[in-house]
């Protein structure tokens, strides 16, 4: 199925923007990835540990634990909870998570009937997002508290993708261009192998 929105979103009581939050405020997440990209664009904030899934965190938001949140604009869609959105952070300076928005089912090859179910539903230029950024993270050899992201657009046979790391408290932003063919969108080790191809290239160590 389509990829739902893939960007990060701004809730707050109290400011618009989150450039706009003054020294002192709070924001609060537990991703690695989204204090980095928030203190990039504003350093002035103070930020603070907040667990929770998306409900419990727009609760403590309210009750005045925190002066603003991050939370993806997909989940927050699910909830019906968009109207809070004060911004949407643009996804090629917020970078999102690998598969941000990104429904994914699994089956075993062997059963035959429930893939051909998958086949049927299954969304081309969402699975070659997906196989990319899954690719990505693999190469960097990321898990869920590695701070990176990615975001990736489909133009054509080509993929452009903005993506950074901040691994050892050292932010590197890549942007580039992946050419793909059938063969290639369905093999995650082809896309790792050009990934790998590109960074080399540039020097950089995976």
């Amino acid at each position: 199925m389509p990829r739902e929105d893939c960007t990060d979103s701004f809730i707050s009581l109290k400011h618009n923007k989150l450039s706009e939050m003054p020294k002192g405020a709070t924001l609060g997440t537990c991703s690695g990835r989204r204090k980095i990209l928030a203190h990039n664009i504003n350093n002035k904030i103070d930020l603070k540990d907040l667990r929770g899934n998306v409900l419990t965190r727009i609760d403590k938001l309210n009750n005045g634990e925190i002066d603003a949140i991050i939370l993806a604009v997909a989940g927050l869609k699910r909830v019906k909870q968009e109207h809070l959105i004060k911004e949407i952070l643009s996804p090629t300076v917020f970078i999102p998570a690998v598969a941000q928005g990104i429904i994914c089912a699994e089956a075993r090859e062997q059963d035959k009937f429930i893939c051909s179910i998958l086949e049927k539903i299954n969304h081309r230029e969402t699975y070659v997002q997906a196989v990319t950024e899954r690719a990505f993270l693999k190469v960097m050899g990321g898990d869920c508290k590695t701070p990176l992201g990615i975001y990736t657009e489909l133009k054509g046979h080509y993929i452009d993708f903005i993506a950074f790391t901040a691994i050892n408290g050292t932010y590197k932003e890549y942007k580039n261009r992946l050419s793909f063919n059938e063969k290639s969108a369905q093999d995650l080790s082809i896309i790792e192998n050009e990934i790998k191809n590109i960074f080399s290239k540039a020097n950089i160590k995976c």
